[in-house]
Parts: structure tokens; sequence; C-alpha cells
């Protein structure tokens, strides 16, 4: 009996075939799960993991970057990518929201050891716009 093609099935059962989930080392494919959901909504596909690689990436960076070293474009700043972890987080249920806190937490308190706060910068504004070097 002749098979049929994929894309002949999918036409009779209404799927597609789902895109690949980004991941977050060591955080919960519960919580996975959830973070795609959130991104379909509130961003685009890849958008939480992506922002925690730059943040990552931005903590790990050696030497440590100087302020006219960090790019200010809103597709490369990492900034940007905070931003997007903050807007995730609030919209996280309460215990997905502790496992992403529990992986970003170590980042931010490294990025905050190594960068003195700008004593000029709005007091309103979160901590990663306070820092000296992010203006």
């Amino acid at each position: 009996m002749p098979r049929k093609r994929p894309s002949a099935l999918r036409v009779t059962t209404g799927r597609r075939p789902r895109e690949k989930t980004a991941v977050i080392d060591g955080v919960p494919l519960k919580v996975v799960h959830e973070i795609a959901r959130l991104e379909c909504v509130h961003f685009w596909p890849g958008a939480v993991s992506s922002a925690f690689r730059t943040w990552v990436s931005l903590a790990r960076q050696r030497p440590w970057p100087t302020f006219s070293q960090i790019p200010f474009c809103p597709c490369c700043s990492p900034f940007d990518a905070r931003d997007t972890l903050e807007r995730a987080l609030r919209v996280m249920s309460p215990a997905a929201r502790r496992h992403l806190r529990a992986k970003l937490g170590p980042v931010d308190d490294l990025i905050r050891s190594r960068t003195p706060n700008d004593p000029f910068a709005d007091p309103a504004a979160p901590w990663w716009d306070r820092l000296l070097w992010s203006r």
C-alpha cells in the first residue's frame, strides 16, 4: 500500500510542523514550554533565550567593556536584552519566574559587581539603565 506524502498528511490533519523551541540550559522543560507559549503572544520565537544568551555574553566578556565598546542599536544592545527578560518575567507564572530568576540572578550579580552606578541616572529607571556605562 502506498504511503501518503507528509505534506498531504498535514493538509488532512490541519497541523503544521512545530518550530524548534529554544532552551535555556538548566531550566525545567515545563518552564521552557511556558516561555515558548508567552513568546508566541508577547514576543517572537526564541526571544527570551536569545536575550538570555546576550546578557550572559556581556557578563562573561573579557576584558570588561567600556562605554564606547557596547553597541546601542536596538538589535544588539545587551540592555534591550535585559528589558526583554524583565518583560518576560512579568508575564510568567510565579513558579516559572522563580526558575528563570534563579538562572538570571548570578549573571545580574556579576554585572552589578563589575559596574558602578551612575549618580546622575534617573532613580526610577531599572538598575541596568542606571549603570555608569549604560548611558
